[in-house]
Order: structure tokens, then C-alpha cells, then sequence
């Protein structure tokens, strides 16, 4: 459907994910939002919560691209396989939709300030959730023993792994 977006970025010689690039957007912006709100109930600066509200704002722009950036990536290097951190992603992606959007809620009541500072920490540990099961699907949890990283043994293990992924995708590509 989109496939076109990445034939045009390979002949420009980009062949990597297009979410990832994205995706420091909305994350940076709720650990910035997350800071400015704990900074300024201690330092009673109602200005910085203020501005942990535009974080917040500008986050809950940003997420719907980077989720539709990540399920084009999902269906181009994934086949649209429901890999268990796919699964997790999804998940934490709409709740992060929501709980921004709740954030600007309660933000409007500046009676509810222990309200936000809960719901930005919420939005905080899902953007960290986030990156760990994007970082499971790039880099995985196994681990290789140490006489397997080095040599031809690891150039195997690399064609191995490749040429397996490849087979995998093409298998589900050949079933839609």
C-alpha cells in the first residue's frame, strides 16, 4: 500500500525504519513535560507547568505520526507479523494516546496538581515501555555467548538469523 514511501527513500539510499526517527519526538517531549511539571511544584513556578503542558500538547500531536510511521515499518519489515513486542507497542501506544490526553484534562484544574504529576509519571513509564519493546524488536533479548560475537562463527550466526528473517517474511507476505 505504502510501499512506494520506501522505494523512493531506497533509491535515495535510506533503507532504515522511518518510526524511529520520529518517534524522539513525542518521547523527548513527555520527559521534558515530566521534568517541567516536578520542577516547578517544588520550585511552586506555575509557569513550568505550564510549559509541561506544551510538552504535553505537542506530544499528543507527534504520537499519532509516530504510530503510523511504526505500522508502516511493522508491514514493510515485519509483514505485519504479531510478534508479542508488536502486540505490547500497540497496546502501550493507545494508552499513551489516552493518558495524554487526560493530562490535558486535568491540566485545565490548577487545583490538580498531585493528579498531573501521577498521570505525566504514568505517561513517562509507557514512553519507557515503549522503548524497551522497540528495542526487543531490533536488537532481542537473547544474548549471544561471548566465543559466538567474534570471527566466522558470528558472520554465521548474522547470515543465519538474516536469511531466516527473510524466509519468515516472505512466507507471510505469500499468505495475504
Amino acid at each position: 500500500m505504502f510501499e512506494f514511501i520506501y522505494q523512493v527513500l531506497a533509491k535515495i539510499g535510506y533503507t532504515h525504519p522511518i518510526h524511529p526517527a520520529i518517534t524522539h519526538v513525542p518521547v523527548g517531549l513527555i520527559i521534558g513535560g515530566f521534568i517541567f511539571i516536578i520542577v516547578g511544584r517544588f520550585l511552586r513556578q506555575p509557569v513550568l507547568a505550564k510549559t509541561a503542558r506544551h510538552c504535553m500538547v505537542l506530544a499528543l500531536i507527534f504520537e499519532p505520526v509516530a504510530m503510523f510511521l511504526g505500522y508502516l515499518d511493522w508491514q514493510h519489515f515485519y509483514a505485519g507479523a504479531w510478534l508479542f513486542s508488536i502486540k505490547m507497542k500497540l497496546l502501550l501506544a493507545m494508552l499513551l494516546l489516552i493518558f495524554l490526553s487526560m493530562v490535558l484534562g486535568i491540566g485545565r484544574k490548577p487545583e490538580s496538581t498531585t493528579k498531573l504529576i501521577l498521570m505525566h509519571a504514568i505517561c513517562l513509564v509507557m514512553v519507557v515501555g515503549l522503548g524497551y519493546f522497540g528495542g526487543e524488536l531490533v536488537y532481542g533479548s537473547k544474548t549471544i555467548k561471548s566465543d559466538m560475537t567474534e570471527g566466522p562463527i558470528a558472520e554465521g550466526v548474522r547470515i543465519f538469523i538474516n536469511a531466516a528473517l527473510s524466509v519468515t517474511i516472505q512466507t507471510r507476505r505469500r499468505r495475504k
